[in-house]
């Protein structure tokens, strides 16, 4: 039988047998940068977005069981609001001022209560503070971060009354002809409120406590019904010649606060 001879391989040179790597030319890296930086620009306001909505949403749930405490205290207080603020000659201590309206309910939100003067490790519980406020709206003095959170000083001011000021007197949530429009809980500058009088308890006395740069101007808050809500405040007066704060926070009936509502 006839053998034929295998085919022979070829010799390499191993001078030409390696494929030579390939490198970016300056102008690719300028591309490749130039896309990056597109796609960046077309994610990074949906994110920005996404994070607000968290805020937002994280916001709401926080002043939702802020005011379920303020709703549980009601309860067992013969149906009175907590106070805004006690009497002026409260002894506070070593300059740590009280919380007022927060120490009322404290123990209904945060499961614990503390006493005045507050001790030197004081923190208070983290849903009294809101993840969007911005740092410049937040108070911080004596080692404490104070609530971004506010509460009317209409639901009683003891520092005020008894002293004639009906304006200040203890509240009862009976007496309150329009639970779906009376604002309880709500967004507050506390930087603002603090540098202005020192005062720590972040009430809402005025348009001016409102911060208009979180939550793209818009504010939430709950209500005396149990409900949370989005307002967006300003200091334009509105058809009927009111503020809109006004319109919220002093629709208390019964003591002539809201006239539109009658008087009990």
């Amino acid at each position: 039988m006839k053998k034929f001879p295998l085919p022979q391989k070829a010799p390499q040179n191993n001078r030409h047998s390696a494929k030579p790597a390939h490198s970016f030319t300056l102008i690719e890296l300028f591309v490749v940068i130039a896309i990056i930086a597109i796609l960046a620009g077309l994610l990074l306001p949906a994110l920005q977005h996404a994070r607000e909505k968290a805020y937002v949403a994280s916001c709401k749930s926080n002043i939702k069981q802020i005011m379920v405490g303020v709703l549980a205290y009601t309860t067992d207080s013969n149906d009175y609001l907590p106070l805004c603020n006690q009497a002026s000659d409260v002894p506070s201590g070593a300059g740590r001022e009280g919380l007022y309206w927060i120490s009322e309910i404290y123990p209904y939100v945060a499961s614990k209560s503390y006493t005045i003067p507050l001790p030197d490790d004081f923190t208070l519980n983290k849903l009294f503070n809101c993840a969007g406020a911005r740092p410049e709206e937040v108070w911080k003095k004596n080692g404490i971060t104070w609530s971004s959170y506010g509460y009317p000083c209409i639901f009683g001011d003891l520092r005020y009354y008894p002293g004639g000021n009906k304006w200040y007197k203890e509240r009862k949530l009976t007496r309150i002809y329009c639970p779906s429009k009376q604002g309880v809980i709500a967004d507050v500058d506390s930087y603002k409120r603090g540098k202005r009088n020192e005062d720590f308890n972040d009430m809402i006395e005025d348009f001016d406590n409102i911060p208009l740069i979180r939550h793209k101007g818009e504010t939430n808050l709950s209500y005396v019904d149990g409900h949370v809500g989005t307002r967006k405040f300003n200091n334009a007066t509105e058809s009927n010649g009111q503020k809109d704060f006004d319109n919220t926070f002093n629709h208390v009936a019964g003591d002539w606060i809201c006239s539109k509502c009658g008087w009990q």
